[in-house]
């Protein structure tokens, strides 16, 4: 990650005023026991400029595919109907994460180094919802988190 997305992110986080992240809800974490799948909490992502509002009820992502030879990244998505897609990357020596849609809130990071059984523990899995822009708001249970 280079400096300029390290001060990015630390940007991102000041201006949003998160200080603790699970508490907002939408929170992907590995199912129990860990899976091929991804649980996300219940939440509402509302965007800075209104023209988009997603509610989720929560849930387990699909099932994320095993590798063929090399490691990549997969990202997890959820679209404006409140469903929730895998964009599978490349596999690499060094795999990097797909690009993120303009479509679709990515919550997500995932790394895929299974052969057959994929496993998702919280070693594979970066939360990436402290991204959002600075003006988007997060929902849960009544309270904005902003």
């Amino acid at each position: 990650m280079s400096e300029y997305s390290r001060t990015f992110e630390k940007y991102i986080k000041v201006i949003n005023n998160i200080t603790n992240i699970d508490t907002i809800g939408l929170k992907p974490r590995p199912t129990n026991p860990i899976s091929n799948k991804i649980s996300v909490d219940p939440g509402t992502y509302r965007s800075s400029d209104g023209r988009s509002s997603i509610t989720f009820s929560g849930g387990a992502s699909p099932i994320f595919q095993p590798i063929v030879n090399l490691p990549r990244y997969d990202i997890l998505c959820i679209d404006d109907n409140s469903i929730m897609h895998i964009i599978q990357g490349s596999e690499s020596n060094n795999p990097t994460v797909p690009r993120y849609p303009i479509d679709m809130l990515t919550i997500a990071e995932v790394y895929i180094d299974e052969k057959n059984n994929v496993l998702i523990d919280n070693n594979d899995l970066k939360d990436v919802r402290d991204l959002l822009g600075p003006s988007d708001t997060i929902v849960i249970d009544g309270g904005s988190f902003i």
